[in-house]
C-alpha cells in the first residue's frame, strides 16, 4: 500500500485534574519519549510523536476525514501546523481513489527530499480513511480509559462523530484489540 500509518502501542499516563480540550489531553498522556506514530508516503517513513505532533493534528485530521464525508465533489485541503511536520496536502477524489498532492515544508522526522520528489498520493479512499480513523481511535480509547477530564470537548465530541459511522459498521478497534491481547498475554506469564 502506498499509505499506511503505525499507531503503534505507545504509552499513555493518567492525566490528573482537568485540561483544556483534547489536544492537551494528548499532549499529557503520552509522554515525549514513548513509541511514535509512524506515516509511510509513497514508501517513505515519517515518525510523529504523540505528545507534540498528533496533539496539533487531532482536529485537522478529524476536519479532513468529516470534508471528505461531507463534500464528495470538492477537493479537501489540509495544512498540517506542528512545528515537526509543516506540510499541504490537496485531496481530490479520482473514482474510488483520493490524489493527494503535497507540499512538505518542515518534516524533522522523515527524508523531506524524498517526501517532496514523491509528492503525489494515489491511494483509495477507503484504505487512507480507515488509516486515520485508526489514529482518532486509539486517541479516543486511551482518553476513555484513563477518564481525562476536559473543559472543553468540542474537538473530542467531533472526533467521536466521525468515528461512529466506522463502529457503527462494524469495523473493529485494532488497536484497542491488539492491547487485550497483549495484556492477556502478559498476564498469564
Amino acid at each position: 500500500m502506498s499509505f499506511w500509518i503505525r499507531t503503534g502501542s505507545p504509552e499513555a499516563r493518567d492525566v490528573p485534574g482537568v485540561v483544556d480540550n483534547m489536544a492537551e489531553a494528548v499532549a499529557e498522556m503520552y509522554p515525549v519519549d514513548t513509541e511514535r506514530l509512524v506515516l509511510s508516503w509513497n514508501g517513505v517513513p515519517v515518525s510523529l510523536v504523540y505528545c507534540e505532533d498528533v496533539q496539533v493534528m487531532v482536529d485537522d485530521i478529524a476536519m479532513m476525514l468529516a470534508r471528505l464525508a461531507e463534500r464528495p465533489d470538492a477537493p479537501v485541503y489540509v495544512r498540517w501546523g506542528p512545528s515537526a511536520f509543516q506540510a499541504e496536502w490537496r485531496i481530490a477524489r479520482d473514482g474510488t481513489d483520493l490524489v493527494v498532492d503535497s507540499r512538505w515544508e518542515i518534516v524533522d522526522h522523515g527524508p523531506e527530499d524524498l517526501l517532496s520528489a514523491r509528492a503525489r498520493l494515489v491511494v483509495p479512499e477507503a484504505d487512507f480513511r480507515e488509516e486515520w480513523l485508526k489514529v482518532l481511535r486509539l486517541l479516543v480509547d486511551d482518553i476513555t480509559a484513563r477518564s481525562v477530564a476536559m473543559e472543553d470537548t468540542l474537538i473530542f465530541d467531533q472526533v467521536r462523530a466521525v468515528l461512529a459511522p466506522a463502529r457503527r459498521w462494524g469495523v473493529q478497534n485494532t488497536a484497542s484489540a491488539s492491547r487485550s491481547i497483549w495484556s492477556a498475554s502478559d498476564d498469564q506469564q
